[in-house]
């Protein structure tokens, strides 16, 4: 809200607001417990501090922000680099020092681990994706774009402005191939170039009065309906309250390693209180890259001898088979790999 006070008008700030908080984009953002939340948090906390002139602070929280997320380091030396150039403000070298703390960020975490194995940390984002209504996570809703391109006409004489929003804009998005997460990042950009779409709605002369009332109405209607049905999505998603009850119900059993494919993890340990060999964070693991090894092999194999020692290893208690992994995150048939072993080899 502070940055919005500051760099928009008065009405522009209220539409922009209104639209993020209901935005599908924004409330996946907010619900879901991931570090890139933080990350956004902290890039619009830089920027307030650097518009009121409070450069030292502003750097130092800029700093925060690898640590959280790197995706979010990323879009924000893009964002930084734009606003350096469009308000023709001086600060390279900050820029070059964060920049090299970030790469250090990155080194440290990254460097030690064998680039062959797939950790699949840039899941490639599809044109679906990018849609919310498409069914993607992050995606943008087909009605703010269409705003936006409105918006855009607005400022379409400032060649200036129009340049350096369109080149950040299409600089973040080609971001968002490889880390959709950024997405959210653009539906935040794109709020006040919406919020122009909607006054060039209200203040554009139309040839016909009723077609302006339903043209209008048709695209509240639509964000009011985009944001609903992306909630019903959400109450669907991942834990469902059938794996929360069960996962409950795991409290009771005896303690002991828990197994399941690493983005279940997070569930299995908040829920269960049952320790997981990896999850989403499993970068901070002892022996990360070890890990991840053994948890292909044990995924993959259908080999009683190979699962056995995997199992020794980490004295493996239970394990965990979710519907999702069953239908494509780990495998596509009923009897592929591990789930093999499962069906055939109860002891």
């Amino acid at each position: 809200y502070l940055l919005a006070n500051r760099l928009l008008k008065k009405n522009i700030r209220d539409y922009s607001l209104l639209l993020l908080v209901i935005s599908p984009s924004f409330l996946y953002l907010v619900s879901a417990s991931i570090g890139f939340l933080f990350s956004v948090m902290l890039i619009m906390m830089t920027f307030n501090l650097i518009l009121n002139k409070k450069k030292l602070l502003a750097f130092l929280v800029s700093l925060l922000i690898p640590l959280f997320s790197f995706s979010g380091a990323i879009c924000f030396a893009v964002l930084m680099l734009f606003y350096m150039l469009y308000e023709k403000k001086n600060y390279t070298k900050y820029l070059i020092i964060y920049l090299i703390i970030s790469l250090m960020f990155f080194l440290i975490y990254f460097l030690p681990f064998n680039q062959n194995i797939n950790y699949n940390f840039l899941p490639k984002t599809d044109i679906q994706s990018i849609v919310s209504e498409f069914g993607g996570a992050y995606g943008i809703s087909i009605f703010i774009l269409l705003l936006t391109f409105y918006g855009l006409s607005l400022i379409w004489d400032n060649k200036y402005l129009l340049a350096y929003l369109s080149s950040s804009i299409i600089l973040l998005l080609l971001i968002a191939i490889y880390m959709p997460w950024v997405l959210a990042l653009v539906n935040i950009v794109l709020m006040p170039l919406a919020s122009l779409g909607i006054i060039f709605l209200f203040k554009t002369k139309w040839e016909s009065h009723l077609i302006k009332i339903f043209t209008i109405s048709l695209v509240f209607i639509g964000l009011i309906l985009s944001t609903y049905s992306y909630i019903d999505n959400l109450k669907q998603s991942q834990p469902s309250p059938l794996i929360v009850l069960g996962l409950k119900e795991f409290r009771n059993y005896p303690k002991g390693l828990a197994f399941s494919h690493y983005t279940e993890g997070i569930f299995i340990s908040s829920i269960s209180n049952k320790p997981t060999l990896y999850d989403s964070y499993f970068i901070f693991a002892p022996n990360v890259e070890e890990r991840i090894q053994d948890a292909q092999i044990l995924l993959n194999t259908r080999r009683i001898e190979e699962a056995i020692p995997v199992i020794q290893k980490y004295d493996i208690k239970y394990v965990i088979v979710t519907k999702s992994m069953r239908q494509g995150k780990v495998w596509n048939e009923p009897l592929e790999g591990l789930l093999f072993l499962l069906e055939y080899n109860k002891a």
